[in-house]
C-alpha cells in the first residue's frame, strides 16, 4: 500500500525524493517557530535544538542522494540523524535534569532581575517597608529597603 522508495538497480523513486524535500520544508518551518520562541528558552537549549534541526535537514538531504543502501550518502545521513538525536538529548533531558529549577523558574528569575534593576536604577526615590510580626501577631521589626536614589536624595 505504501509506495516504493528504493528500487534495486534504479535507486530512489520520485516519491522518496519529494517526501524528503517536504520533510526538509517542515523542518525549516520548525526552525522558524523555534526562532520565534528563542526568548523563552535557555540559550544552550536553544542552540542545541537549532543545531539539531540543521543536522536533521542535512541528514534528510543526504538521503535524497544515495544510490545504494550501503552507500556513503546513506551512511552520512544516518550519522547526521544520530548527532541530531544526541543534541536533542543534551538540550531537553540533560539540561532539564542538571538544572531543573533553572529550567522551571526561568521566567520568574528574569522577572525578578527586571524588578531589581528597575528598583535600583530608577530616578525616583523609593522605600519598601515590610512589617515583620512574631507568632502572636505583635510587630517585631520593620524591614526597609531603599533604592540608591532614596539614599542619595538630600533631606
Amino acid at each position: 500500500m505504501f509506495p516504493d522508495c528504493f528500487v534495486d538497480g534504479i535507486g530512489l523513486t520520485f516519491f522518496k525524493k519529494y517526501a524528503e524535500y517536504i520533510i526538509c520544508i517542515i523542518l525549516f518551518a520548525a526552525w522558524g517557530l523555534l526562532k520565534g520562541k528563542k526568548g523563552h528558552l535557555d540559550q544552550t537549549v536553544y542552540r542545541f535544538m537549532a543545531f539539531s534541526i540543521v543536522l536533521t535537514i542535512l541528514g534528510e538531504l543526504a538521503f535524497t542522494f544515495y544510490v545504494s543502501v550501503y552507500g556513503i550518502s546513506n551512511l552520512v545521513g544516518h550519522y547526521f540523524k544520530i548527532l541530531s538525536f544526541f543534541l536533542i538529548y543534551l538540550a531537553l533531558v540533560r539540561a532539564s535534569l542538571k538544572k531543573p529549577y533553572e529550567t522551571l523558574f526561568r521566567e520568574l528569575n528574569e522577572s525578578e532581575k527586571k524588578f531589581k534593576s528597575l528598583f535600583e536604577e530608577m530616578t525616583s526615590a523609593v522605600a519598601l517597608h515590610e512589617i515583620i510580626c512574631d507568632e502572636n501577631g505583635m510587630i517585631k521589626d520593620i524591614g526597609i529597603k531603599l533604592n540608591p536614589t532614596f539614599t542619595s536624595t538630600p533631606i
